[in-house]
């Protein structure tokens, strides 16, 4: 992995301009640890998967390492999964 970056526990609003930044900043394979979130609200969540995918889009790798009990919830909660992240969206038809 070129690049990583620590996740704030609080993952909303706020944070997603930084976010945003370092996804934007980004050349090569990416990766997040995702070891301290505790919350992650929609901005951040919107961040999260169009960074991801950019990332995929220029055939790189992106990874979210040791995600917290806490982010994979708030990821459900808000009708997302870690492999949406880590591999893309599911072709159309397929669960």
């Amino acid at each position: 992995m070129d690049a990583g970056l620590t996740l704030a526990p609080r993952q909303d609003l706020g944070a997603a301009p930084r976010l945003r930044d370092w996804f934007l900043a980004q050349d090569g394979d990416a990766r997040i640890d995702a070891t301290a979130v505790e919350i992650v609200t929609t901005p951040a969540l919107q961040v999260l998967i169009s960074g991801s995918d950019m990332i995929r889009r220029k055939g790189h790798r992106f990874e979210v390492a040791c995600p917290s009990a806490a982010f994979t919830r708030c990821l459900a909660d808000l009708g997302c999964t870690l492999s949406r992240l880590t591999e893309g969206p599911r072709p159309e038809g397929r669960a």
